[in-house]
């Protein structure tokens, strides 16, 4: 049962010394209520870029499976896009002992190449959700990908999660400047450290740069423009804190950071 697993993963983030960042809490039930609000439809997928052990694949597919009863010979309704091989291991794992590996599929590789691989088999305007959970450094690079490829199906919203620890700055000032989307900004707790604020944001999809219309965007990462239409340029204090963040992540890979320190840093950025 997919509730049971999901409850398994969370149960084990409160043993000492066996927290996952995962999106729960607070940030799951805002999660689901997007996954409301966007029911899927027959000819479109989720896109999660960073699957880790599959905590919220399993919730956005459990979700998806509930919307399609009518539409029942579809079976694929989300993919996940992980760059690394154990957890893209753990990840299929954890689909399976849901019920739930028919419905979803984890990729191994980096998000923007996978991307290709994913107009090619949805084709375009197929993806109709993209939580973003990886690198937040990335997460401008990536959303200009979706747009260059034209796959963001109508109406689809992209969440963002931990844009402010360990940081998308770059993200953050793209999604709330450009005319493409609407775009609301959630602080929020996060899982387990819930004193921790983090933030959230869902960008819901308007429609497509004038350029994209055309036929294929100039992507934008750093300012100027972003899938064609003009962005401000991202200011020298955000370009700044986004190498900051980039510094943050690596020692918490190599050497850990304590929870203290994470709080200082995510007041810091706000």
């Amino acid at each position: 049962e997919p509730a049971a697993v999901l409850d398994a993963i969370r149960r084990h983030s409160y043993g000492e010394g066996q927290w996952l960042k995962v999106a729960g809490g607070g940030k799951a039930n805002l999660i689901e209520e997007v996954l409301r609000s966007r029911p899927a439809e027959p000819t479109e997928v989720a896109v999660e870029f960073g699957v880790f052990v599959g905590y919220t694949t399993i919730r956005i597919a459990q979700r998806a499976c509930e919307d399609a009863k009518a539409f029942p010979l579809r079976m694929l309704h989300i993919v996940g896009l992980e760059v690394e091989p154990v957890h893209v291991c753990v990840a299929r794992w954890m689909l399976d002992l849901a019920g739930l590996s028919g419905a979803a599929e984890v990729w191994p590789g980096i998000a923007h190449d996978s991307l290709l691989r994913l107009g090619d088999e949805f084709g375009q305007r197929s993806a109709r959700l993209c939580f973003m959970d990886h690198r937040g450094t990335k997460f401008h690079e990536d959303l200009s990908r979706l747009e260059d490829q034209e796959l963001l199906a109508k109406g689809a919203v992209v969440i963002a999660d931990n844009v402010l620890k360990p940081c998308a700055p770059v993200f953050c000032w793209v999604a709330n400047h450009s005319p493409s989307y609407k775009t609301v900004n959630y602080a929020v707790g996060e899982f387990v450290q819930y004193f921790v604020e983090d933030w959230m944001v869902v960008a819901a999809f308007l429609h497509p740069a004038p350029s994209a219309i055309g036929g294929g965007a100039g992507g934008g990462g750093g300012g100027g423009s972003m899938g064609g239409w003009p962005v401000p340029p991202v200011p020298g204090e955000l370009l700044a804190l986004a190498w900051e963040s980039d510094r943050w992540r690596r020692r918490s890979e190599e050497e850990g950071v304590r929870v203290s320190e994470w709080e200082s840093f995510s007041a810091h950025a706000r």
